[in-house]
């Protein structure tokens, strides 16, 4: 099984760990220019201010009510490297694929138990870093992205879950998820894929093909 563990608004709550006044309030890093909304907590996004939001665009009334930060990648690869300790603490098989997602193997660990042992790691890392985390369980990279946004979606399965192939689950998420949101599909692929009436994760081929490949990032 593969988990894909991701951290939760993960400039903000880098944040968040050193000033708690953070906590609770609408709060938005910016891009190295302070241009445009690179990470968002769900407070901003709840007042409608977008991912890649020029900060000048925001309307005065809702930018009043937030606190717009400067982003600070040392604090952001220290807090991702301290996260990262705690996964190998877990497994040893561990994939970094950016600066707040990781993949972890547990080949070999047993299939019923490891849901808890991904409750038991989240703890762990909120407990020694600040960082919440979700997590998604699954047999491919694809699928374990899926199933991580499963994890935060539902709050009650306590940032973690599951999915198996061909199951109607399964099947239903990859009917709704836009052939986009798969990794390395994007620009003059995705135009081709609409052309064919490949529109959802779920119609491609290519989606099966790429699922226990590398990927490179959306």
């Amino acid at each position: 099984m593969i988990c894909l563990s991701d951290a939760n608004c993960f400039y903000v709550s880098a944040e968040r760990v050193f000033d708690p006044r953070l906590r609770g309030i609408p709060v938005g890093v910016l891009s190295n220019n302070d241009g445009c909304v690179v990470a968002r907590s769900p407070e901003i996004k709840a007042l409608g201010v977008t991912m890649g939001q020029p900060a000048h665009e925001i309307p005065p009334a809702i930018r009043r009510q937030c606190v717009l930060l400067s982003s600070n990648y040392a604090l952001y690869g220290d807090m991702s490297r301290r996260v990262t300790a705690v996964y190998a603490q877990h497994t040893p098989d561990v994939e970094v694929y950016s600066i707040d997602e990781s993949f972890l193997g547990f080949h070999g660990f047993p299939t019923d138990s490891l849901e808890e042992r991904c409750k038991a790691m989240r703890r762990q890392v909120f407990r020694d870093t600040g960082i919440p985390v979700s997590t998604g369980l699954s047999t491919s990279k694809v699928l374990a992205k899926l199933a991580n946004h499963q994890a935060k979606r539902d709050p009650e399965r306590d940032g973690v879950a599951t999915l198996l192939p061909n199951t109607p689950e399964t099947r239903q998420l990859l009917e709704e998820l836009p052939v986009t949101e798969v990794w390395g599909v994007a620009g003059r692929m995705a135009i081709r894929l609409y052309e064919l009436g490949i529109q959802t994760a779920c119609r491609s081929r290519y989606t099966a093909i790429r699922a226990d490949r590398p990927t490179t990032a959306m």
